[in-house]
């Protein structure tokens, strides 16, 4: 008797092998560890060029362990259009972080909701104070090439007592004048003009911004120095400023819209 030999079909001859000749590196894949996840990466700013100037900066800015992302927070200068009013202690009650490392993404859920808002509030003008080299403005220097810090306040100070004045900046808000929103514009907006305003009764208009350049790190890039708060009430700003008044007349009647002079 003549036994004929079974031809299986090749599809499942093939689908057999398959099963026996597991690759190895699939075989002993282990499940992902979630307690491990990767560090997220870092925008930081790139060296600057030896020949970099205000007109060749990039709106990332540049430097060593500079923060890209904040820097191009601080540098837009496009109009502020339709802002949404908030006080100075609406804005002091904004949630931020405790903790940021220089270079995170800016879609954080306690930055993404609030930062990149158009706002307008009033306040005191208590100081101007000049700012120093910042990556945010590629390390330039000079009165033209960086920013005026603002200090303002819900009220002002008794001037001649140092503590009611250093009480009055510690529960400030801060507001920038930066060299590309002069430069579109508002070349009058210099550290001695602001300075001159010192103690008016102020309004402003323009992006709410996050400085998270003044929270603690988490975890520090190597030879970066500590973060360090300023003396004032929140890290959320008014930054850049696009429009800015003082009031030529009483508090009340500005309040009502009359007296308003553009700066």
């Amino acid at each position: 008797m003549t036994i004929k030999s079974q031809v299986l079909p090749v599809a499942l001859v093939t689908t057999l092998l398959a099963a026996v000749f597991i690759p190895a590196s699939k075989a002993m894949k282990q499940p992902h560890d979630s307690s491990n996840p990767p560090a997220p990466a870092l925008s930081l700013t790139q060296p600057c060029d030896e020949d970099v100037d205000a007109s060749t900066c990039p709106l990332s800015g540049c430097g060593e362990l500079g923060d890209a992302l904040l820097n191009q927070a601080k540098n837009r200068s496009d109009i502020a259009a339709h802002p949404v009013h908030m006080t100075l202690d609406q804005i002091k009650k904004i949630e931020q972080p405790d903790r940021w490392d220089t270079g995170s993404s800016r879609t954080d859920i306690q930055v993404a909701n609030k930062e990149g808002t158009p706002v307008w509030t009033t306040g005191y003008l208590l100081k101007a104070k000049k700012e120093g080299a910042e990556s945010c403005n590629c390390g330039l220097t000079g009165v033209t090439r960086t920013d005026v810090h603002l200090v303002i306040v819900s009220s002002m100070p008794d001037v001649d007592d140092e503590d009611e004045f250093a009480d009055a900046e510690r529960n400030s808000v801060t507001a920038e004048l930066t060299p590309r929103v002069r430069a579109k514009g508002h070349p009058n907006w210099t550290y001695k003009n602001a300075q001159d305003l010192e103690g008016y009764y102020v309004r402003l208009n323009g992006w709410l911004m996050l400085d998270s350049k003044h929270i603690p790190q988490a975890h520090k890039l190597p030879h970066e120095r500590a973060n360090k708060p300023l003396t004032r009430a929140t890290s959320w700003e008014i930054h850049p400023v696009m429009n800015f008044q003082y009031c030529t007349k009483s508090k009340k009647a500005c309040d009502h819209n009359v007296g308003w002079v553009n700066f």
